[in-house]
């Protein structure tokens, strides 16, 4: 039942956003690999060995471990996503592409995950 929930609602946010405010060349099924990034410090750990994988569909997944839904700032590479893990937990953080080959996703105001592209 969680995952018919999940996809309804990844339907109706892809319905509903402009996927392609955001570049699409960021999203259009691109890799990043991803590691953790604390806020205090600026201390990033080593990149997580599944990589983070965006499609222009709106969707965003960490293939074994959650899948998600994005949706993008008008006139910014900058992206919302919800995220469901394998356990039935959500999250939600930002993205913001610095470069086509970076970004920096926050969650509550801090700092929590960079990216760099494969």
């Amino acid at each position: 039942m969680r995952n018919i929930v999940f996809a309804l609602a990844l339907a109706l946010v892809c319905m509903a956003s402009n996927a392609y405010a955001v570049d699409h060349t960021l999203i259009n099924n691109t890799s990043w690999s991803v590691g953790a990034l604390g806020d205090a410090a600026m201390t990033k750990d080593a990149p997580h060995p599944t990589p983070w994988v965006f499609q222009a569909d709106g969707s965003v997944r960490a293939q074994g471990y959650w899948v998600g839904a994005w949706v993008s700032y008008p006139d910014q590479n900058k992206l919302k996503v919800t995220i469901v893990t394998t356990s039935g937990l959500t999250d939600t953080f930002e993205v913001d592409f610095l470069t086509s080959n970076w970004f920096v996703a926050t969650k509550n105001n801090q700092l929590y995950r960079y990216g760099k592209r494969l």
